[in-house]
């Protein structure tokens, strides 16, 4: 499996919802602790930050966008970094997925990690003796489970910001994901674009002088 190809497919989890006109079927599992939280309200200008990159993004402005970067923000692993380079990549071809990705960050909470403000939520999560590349999070509330990828008329369960672990081979590009609830029985089907990876898309705001700027925007380990 390509891991960056099934991130950008996960990452629409933010911007996808499941369709509400199926049938309700009852709950199987105990709804999982990783629903997004926001610990960064009460940081003393993390608000103006957010919300000028909420803006930002919405109107994918990459030149407001890079005003809010660090000199030396991170993008990638292999020595990608600095204003001019996200610049390029975010009128580039990246861009529509990139854009798409942090727009997917920004709806999935911000928690307080070594100092710095790290988006999303889950990213700064501790997963206890779970393999981050080895496990997902359903990433919305009652997302159904299915028992086959021919069958989603009726689903078996529903789902809640819980952990889940692959059944069988990954399809990257498939449209469900055989899974099986971690610390649980329960496997099915669940939509691909309603599951994340810890090791997906974060982004770091640190402090620089008196103002928050974008250290890093990356995604993988």
């Amino acid at each position: 499996m390509k891991l960056r190809s099934f991130l950008s497919l996960a990452l629409l989890a933010a911007s996808l919802t499941v369709s509400a006109s199926l049938s309700a079927a009852p709950l199987r599992n105990t709804p999982g602790r990783f629903a997004p939280r926001d610990e960064c309200a009460r940081v003393p200008g993390a608000a103006a930050f957010r919300a000028a990159l909420a803006s930002a993004v919405q109107r994918r402005d990459a030149d407001a966008l890079v005003a809010l970067a660090a000199a030396d923000v991170t993008l990638d692993f292999g020595g990608g970094s600095g204003k001019a380079e996200l610049r390029k990549r975010l009128r580039g071809a990246q861009a529509a997925e990139l854009w798409r990705e942090l727009a997917g960050v920004l709806a999935l909470g911000c928690a307080v990690q070594e100092r710095q403000l790290v988006l999303p939520w889950f990213f700064a999560q501790d997963l206890g003796d779970t393999d981050p590349f080895e496990v997902w999070l359903v990433a919305g509330t009652d997302v159904q489970i299915f028992p086959s990828e021919s069958a989603i008329i009726k689903p078996i369960g529903r789902l809640s910001w819980q952990l889940v672990k692959p059944v069988g081979n990954i399809e990257a590009d498939a449209p469900f994901q055989h899974v099986q609830i971690v610390g649980g029985e329960l496997t099915g089907y669940v939509p691909s674009a309603m599951l994340r990876s810890q090791i997906g898309y974060r982004l770091v705001a640190k402090r620089v002088g008196r103002n928050w700027r974008i250290g890093a925007f990356i995604a993988g380990d």
